[in-house]
């Protein structure tokens, strides 16, 4: 979370709007770019209280077999056990 702060500062700072320019920060870019666009975008935003760390669709897997959610990114995997899954909706968890 300290990472995902840093690159929402910057981007506050900057208006920056590609992960090329937070790299150096060691965030993957899947998550830098959902930042970047929140924060880089918002003229309003003048400083950082708290991030939401969104995670895109492209950086989710789902393996219904093994019931398993996996974010490569972040070095996560989780098991579910409810049937019924059919997609995966942030906002629900």
């Amino acid at each position: 979370m300290n990472k995902a702060r840093q690159i929402a500062e910057f981007a506050i700072e900057t208006r920056s709007s590609t992960s090329k320019d937070v790299r150096h920060f060691g965030l993957k870019s899947a998550i830098a770019n959902q930042i970047l666009r929140k924060y880089g975008r918002n003229k309003k935003a003048k400083k950082v209280s708290h991030v939401n760390l969104v995670v895109p669709n492209q950086a989710l897997f789902l393996d219904r077999a093994l019931k398993l959610i996996a974010i490569p990114c972040l070095k996560l995997k989780l098991c579910y056990y409810f049937s019924g899954l059919k997609k995966i909706n942030q906002r629900d968890w």
